[in-house]
Order: structure tokens, then C-alpha cells, then sequence
């Protein structure tokens, strides 16, 4: 087991595996809020995540818009894993600290929101920065975000514990197919 709470042979395996590849086997543990978004990874790298989420009931406010929280939701789920991605042979981990998230305009309930973050900088050896962009196939703009970041050292206590990946105990390790 790894500091990061992962199985050794699951951090090699995500290290050489391609960014799609990767975003297969990160959809496979999502859980919490994640899992009730509904984020779908379809590529992650060290340097960029890109995503998908279809718009349903729960996503939205009173008035039929999605909720801007989703919006900020979105873009720190991919911000912080390819940020944590970025780290991972350094057996680092990361966790936000900032999340400014500008609503452009509204989507609505059955739209398929695309999410694109980007590595922005390496401000020090202890912060990330990076963007992020949600949009349609349409390429209308409904938020953009920037996310920092603060990298840790391995078994950084934060919230009165070190940090452990949740899900990891039935996690299949296998490469996942092309």
C-alpha cells in the first residue's frame, strides 16, 4: 500500500496506462457527491481531464437551471484529479483550497454538460493551479473556473487524519480493455 492509500500495482498501473484508459479506471470508484453528479470521465492525464454529465432533476435549482454549485462541483472534481494524477509519482496528493467559478449561462435539465480543466501552473513545489471550462457540443459556455490547489507530503493529516482514496477495497487493478 502506497501513502496515498492505494495499492502499489494500481499506482504503476495509472502511471503507464493512457489518458482514456485512465479515465476507465478512475470511473470505476467514484463515490459521494461524484457518483451523484454523475461525472464521467472520458480522458485523464497530468495535464488536462476531460468529462462529461448529463443535466437531471437533481442538478437543478427552483427555476429549472442548473444549480451553480454543479457547475463549481464539476470543475473541482476534474481540477483535482488530474492535479492528483499530476502528483502521484512524487506520492503526493492535493486537495482544494480555492475554487473561483464563473456562471456564463444557463443550462437546462437532459443537456450533456463537457468539462475540459487544464494545468495552469506550478506556482511552488506546494501549489497547483488549473482551469477549467464546461460547455456543450455546441460550444456555448455555461461556466469557467480556476482551481488551486495545495500539494501535500506523503501522510499530510488533514481534518484529523491522513488522506486514503475511499473505495480502494474492491478496486480491480486490471489494465482496462482498449
Amino acid at each position: 500500500m502506497t501513502d496515498l492509500g492505494l495499492p502499489d500495482d494500481f499506482v504503476s498501473l495509472l502511471v503507464a496506462m493512457s489518458p482514456e484508459q485512465r479515465a476507465r479506471a478512475l470511473n470505476q470508484f467514484l463515490s459521494g457527491l461524484d457518483r451523484l453528479l454523475g461525472i464521467e470521465f472520458t480522458a485523464v492525464s497530468e495535464t488536462y481531464v476531460h468529462a462529461r454529465c448529463l443535466v437531471e432533476k437533481h442538478h437543478l435549482q427552483v427555476f429549472g437551471l442548473v444549480h451553480g454549485g454543479v457547475y463549481a462541483s464539476l470543475a473541482e472534481t476534474c481540477c483535482s484529479t488530474g492535479a492528483a494524477i499530476s502528483v502521484l509519482t512524487e506520492q503526493r496528493n492535493v486537495v482544494g483550497r480555492s475554487n473561483y467559478t464563473e456562471f456564463r449561462k444557463a443550462a437546462r435539465e437532459n443537456e450533456t454538460l463537457l468539462i475540459h480543466a487544464q494545468f495552469q501552473e506550478r506556482t511552488s513545489e506546494k501549489e497547483l493551479s488549473w482551469n477549467c471550462r464546461i460547455y456543450n457540443q455546441a460550444d456555448v459556455e455555461f461556466a469557467r473556473s480556476v482551481v488551486v490547489l495545495n500539494v501535500l507530503e506523503p501522510n499530510h493529516v488533514v481534518g484529523g487524519d491522513t488522506l486514503s482514496v475511499l473505495g480502494t477495497e474492491n478496486l480491480n487493478i486490471e489494465t482496462p480493455d482498449e
